[in-house]
């Protein structure tokens, strides 16, 4: 819906989803005017799973599992 923490885009991107919604007639894709970074080289790295990382997130994984699976025994849901 926008960049994190970047409140006012997300909020123009969820009007012009809104008005979207309302105004196609057909199948559409829409530009939106925003652009997150100045450089792209943030795509290269972007959810990448590779060696030099794919331990770490196996860990983050397993330990997100547990927490939720602990959580659920609480009787406590995802907001």
């Amino acid at each position: 819906m926008g960049k994190p923490l970047d409140t006012s885009m997300q909020a123009t991107t969820l009007r012009l989803a809104l008005d979207l919604v309302i105004s196609a007639t057909a199948p559409v894709i829409q530009h939106t005017p925003f652009q997150w970074s100045e450089s792209e080289a943030w795509r290269e790295n972007y959810m990448r799973v590779d060696d030099s990382n794919r331990e770490a997130l196996r860990v983050a994984g397993e330990q997100n599992r547990q927490e939720r699976l602990a959580n659920k025994a609480k009787g406590l849901q995802r907001s």
